[in-house]
This record gives C-alpha cells, sequence and structure tokens, in this order.
C-alpha cells in the first residue's frame, strides 16, 4: 500500500517520482470531484490546468475519472483496474466525499490500495484517506455538498491536517485539531511544502 499526499500540488518532483518508481507509461487517473462545486467552465479549466502539470511531469498516459459519471461501484471499480495511479484533486473535502459515496468508489477503492493502486493527493485529496473529515468544516464549507458526510475513506488511520502554517487556512484547523484529539485519531500535520510518502504502515515526511 503506497499513498503519496501534500498540502499543494508536488513540492519535490525528484523525491516524488522516486517514491512512486515513476516511469512515463504509468496510467494515472485525476479524480477531480472535490471541484464539483464550481462553475462547468471553472471546473473544466481547472481539470485542465491538472492535465498539463501532469504533462509536465512527464506522465504520458493521463486521465480524468470523473465520479460523477460512474453510478455503482461495479463501474468504479472496472475503470480503477485500468490504471497504476489516481491523483485526487484538492478542493471541497465534503463535495469529494459525497461523490465517493454517491459513485461506490468508498467501497472498492480499499481493495485497489491494498492491490498496488497508487493512491496520490492534495489538500481534500490528502484528508480524505484518513477515518474523518469532520471538523475541517472551518475551512470547507460543507453547504457546497448535498450530503454531509464526515466519515473518510478509512484507508489510513491518521487525520491528515494540510495547510498548516498557511493564513489562508490554519485558523481554521484548530477545529479539526482538538476534534481529532477528542476521538483519539492519530494526526499528521504538513505545511505547503511538505509531502507524506505512506509505504504500507509507516510513513515519512519530507
Amino acid at each position: 500500500m503506497k499513498l503519496f499526499l501534500t498540502s499543494y500540488r508536488i513540492p519535490d518532483i525528484d523525491r516524488f517520482k522516486e517514491f512512486i518508481e515513476f516511469t512515463e507509461d504509468m496510467k494515472i487517473a485525476i479524480v477531480p470531484n472535490a471541484k464539483d462545486y464550481y462553475a462547468d467552465r471553472a471546473r473544466t479549466f481547472k481539470i485542465n490546468t491538472m492535465i498539463e502539470l501532469f504533462t509536465e511531469y512527464g506522465f504520458k498516459n493521463i486521465s480524468v475519472l470523473d465520479l460523477n459519471n460512474h453510478a455503482n461501484s461495479k463501474s468504479v471499480d472496472a475503470e480503477l483496474t485500468k490504471h497504476d495511479a489516481i491523483w485526487v484533486s484538492g478542493g471541497n473535502t465534503f463535495c469529494l466525499r459525497e461523490a465517493m459515496k454517491k459513485s461506490g468508489f468508498d467501497q472498492v477503492i480499499q481493495k485497489h490500495v491494498d492491490t498496488g493502486l497508487l493512491f496520490m493527493g492534495d489538500s481534500a485529496g490528502a484528508l480524505i484517506p484518513g477515518p474523518s473529515i469532520e471538523g475541517i468544516e472551518e475551512c470547507d464549507e460543507p453547504a457546497f455538498a448535498g450530503e454531509y458526510i464526515t466519515e473518510g475513506l478509512g484507508i489510513i488511520p491518521e487525520y491528515v491536517l494540510p495547510h498548516v502554517g498557511n493564513p489562508e487556512f490554519d485558523p481554521g484547523l484548530d477545529t479539526a485539531r482538538e476534534l481529532a484529539k477528542s476521538q483519539g485519531l492519530p494526526i499528521i500535520e504538513i505545511t505547503d511544502d511538505q509531502m507524506i510518502l505512506y509505504d504500507n504502515d509507516s510513513y515519512e515526511i519530507v
């Protein structure tokens, strides 16, 4: 099981490629649903920006896995088998979680990660693999999602707090931090310049 998690994109591309054992022909899918609250044109622009970014990183086989196009876990399951890695983009964590539930992504992702799918993501995409997203309401607006879901995916036991030290987000992280502590959840905190390299049951912050 490998996860690569950051606050914002990829701070150290060389270390990133070393960790994921990068090859140009890796099949990567971008999951854009944390951006579902954007208007269509803005959302499309954001998705295209991510495609361009990963092209610059050297990936030759990039696709978009829009969970809104999948009505059940069987459909998502079949799509995930086509890829070596996914990148879960940042945005609104509650929109992302809702899309993962509606599509059945949350029912099948653990199986794929356990069998070698590389899970990568930034911001909301870094928070979502943990057991909970409750408390992040100070940074994200739950009302943008139709259903308020507080459970994370539970792939890892830690509550990941991104954007630590960023003045735009940092004041709102205190609620999440205290709530996670009250629930007995281990916490991983990262700044916008740090990355979490998660390999099986251990991780490194760089």
